[in-house]
């Protein structure tokens, strides 16, 4: 490949993918999620759109601990570079070496130019960052090569294994060792596997061979266990000189059950087609993105299934608690001031004189009650503080049964089944919860907008239209200025016969008498009316309720379960779509 030869441009839609990828890696809800999309994350960002500007092919050794990775690099660059321990896992970070360090692409490593030393590069002794990459310049390795040792991928140090699976995401040709105690490792069978089903180009070399047949047959095996068959197959019998660092480690090509002259060196440097295998390597990330967003979005699309079903549960019985406290609570002054506001703006002298009349007799009546018990108390609170209060104490003995019914209908619907849902339910609803959620409540309803004006001119209209086919006027007039009056009438009887000791039950039967008078109205004009104020009401007062249950119930449950921005997910559902043909050609399958 000649580094002065163009690269196919990136697509467009490569970038917009790894935007958003890149945004749904830290909202991912457990683990499983999170790993896919930061493999698919990383893959685009370091190899996919990098892919125009990279001018080395990337060789990545990899393999099980002691399997001589290092020393399959060490002679490859005709020096030793890596440092190597007969009991293996010395290297614990990536170490590179190509002949032109300054060309490598910074997207896809964090390049450190470094000088080997009398034992080789030993920074690479310490463990180091995944993307890190130490780097020898080495005029022996042959344009456009970028050789990479990386530590043992079956390490138990975690750090160590990372590394070795970040290189898969940028690795054009694995260089995969083994021998003959770890061909049939699962650890080295899981590891490359679903990689090399996407069609990842690798050449296997088996180290330490006890003869050329047994290395042949070992190898066939390990080919039909990762379902993908190798470039080429190199092998090393087992060699004192070489195990103890004092000759270079130098495959050879294994065909047939034997060995061939050529070596791996000679066969990379004049055999390998460097362009078609990082053509192949292109097209095999391309396939594993999609394999791993494929899986993701399954995953997701689940999710999303759920989150609708519990939203709805949730706003369901949200909202039928909101209405059953507004109906509850419903005031009826603003009815019967309906009533006398149409009655009053119809014209007439008689109905003017019978008005005067009838107001002097109540003015009379509360002049008598406040004679004989002193004056009735006024009553303390507005109108529209009394609807607060009225709404309140409906609400205050539901809450707690509300709160345990809910639960349990949230998590029967399937929040159970959502680990990260669930904790967030059981949190939200919890008994402890109960005064800090009455005083959210609390405030929210001392705060909450006037309705009484809006619901007044609206109960205003409704008498207008049931009125406009009726002619008896007069006596819907006497029957609401009785309404008003009985109430001061009764009041004032209670307070005499009492001597004024229960004028709190006097203030109370004004408004239970109105609510009376406001009703025989309703049902004399037609139940229509009642029942389209109470609905209205019921949807002014229900939807504000609404907002402060969610609010104070579900504060953590809410927002993770309020619908998601499509445009935070629509561009991997669009390039899925678009490219599943593509991810179809090389054998990917979804995994279950």
């Amino acid at each position: 490949m000649d580094p002065s030869e163009p690269h196919p441009p990136v697509p467009p839609n490569l970038e917009s993918l790894w935007v958003c990828v890149e945004a749904r890696v830290a909202k991912a809800p457990n683990e499983t999620q999170r790993a896919r999309l930061r493999e698919a994350e990383a893959i685009l960002r370091r190899d996919l759109l990098t892919q125009d500007h990279a001018t080395h092919l990337v060789l990545g050794m990899l393999g099980p601990n002691n399997a001589g990775k290092s020393a399959v690099f060490n002679g490859l660059v005709g020096q030793n570079l890596s440092p190597s321990r007969a009991t293996g896992g010395a290297t614990r970070q990536l170490l590179g070496a190509c002949s032109q360090p300054d060309a490598i692409d910074r997207r896809r490593f964090q390049v450190r130019l470094v000088s080997p030393g009398p034992q080789g590069v030993t920074e690479v002794l310490s463990p180091g960052p995944p993307e890190s990459l130490p780097v020898v310049a080495v005029p022996h390795v042959q344009a456009p090569f970028l050789l990479i040792d990386a530590p043992d991928f079956d390490s138990v140090m975690e750090g160590h294994a990372q590394a070795a699976r970040d290189l898969l995401w940028v690795t054009d040709l694995a260089v995969l060792v083994v021998t003959r105690h770890s061909y049939q490792n699962l650890a080295v069978v899981e590891f490359l596997r679903d990689w090399l089903r996407a069609g990842h180009p690798y050449v296997l070399v088996y180290n330490e061979a006890a003869s050329a047949a047994t290395a042949s047959a070992h190898a066939e095996v390990l080919q039909q266990s990762f379902g993908q068959p190798a470039e080429a197959v190199f092998g090393a019998p087992w060699d004192e000189e070489v195990a103890s660092g004092r000759a270079p480690l130098l495959p050879r090509l294994l065909e047939a059950g034997h060995w061939r002259e050529e070596t791996l060196g000679a066969w990379l440097w004049q055999q390998l087609q460097p362009a078609a295998i990082q053509a192949r390597a292109r097209e095999a990330s391309l396939a594993t993105v999609h394999q791993r967003l494929s899986d993701w979005y399954r995953d997701f699309q689940s999710r999303e299934s759920l989150r609708g079903k519990l939203h709805g549960v949730a706003t369901q019985e949200l909202e039928a608690f909101a209405h059953e406290i507004a109906r509850s609570a419903m005031p009826m002054g603003p009815i019967l001031d309906a009533f006398r506001r149409v009655l009053d703006q119809r014209p007439g002298v008689w109905r003017q004189g019978y008005r005067k009349g009838l107001r002097w007799a109540g003015e009379g009546v509360q002049r008598l009650s406040r004679k004989l018990a002193g004056s009735l108390r006024p009553v303390p609170k507005s109108a529209p503080e009394q609807v607060r209060e009225a709404e309140w104490q409906a609400l205050e003995p539901k809450l707690a049964p509300t709160m345990e019914r809910l639960q349990q209908r949230l998590l029967s619907a399937g929040a159970a089944q959502d680990e990260l849902w669930s904790k967030l339910l059981q949190s939200d609803l919890a008994p402890s919860r109960l005064p800090a959620i009455r005083e959210q409540l609390q405030r929210d309803l001392e705060t909450s907008p006037e309705s009484w004006q809006e619901f007044s001119t609206y109960c205003e209209g409704l008498v207008e239209a049931e009125m406009a086919d009726r002619n008896n006027e007069w006596l819907l007039q006497i029957m609401v200025d009785l309404a008003h009056l009985l109430p001061a009438t009764v009041a004032a009887v209670i307070v005499v016969q009492t001597g004024g000791l229960m004028t709190d039950v006097a203030v109370g039967s004004m408004g239970a008498l109105s609510s009376m008078a406001t009703e025989r109205l309703s049902k004399f004009l037609g139940t229509q009316t009642a029942q389209a104020a109470r609905v209205k009401w019921a949807q002014m007062r229900g939807e504000p309720w609404r907002q402060w249950l969610w609010q104070a119930l579900l504060p953590e449950s809410g927002a993770a379960w309020a619908p998601p921005d499509s445009s935070q997910w629509a561009p991997i559902a669009t390039w899925l779509d678009q490219n599943s043909a593509q991810a179809g050609s090389h054998g990917i399958r979804e995994s279950s």
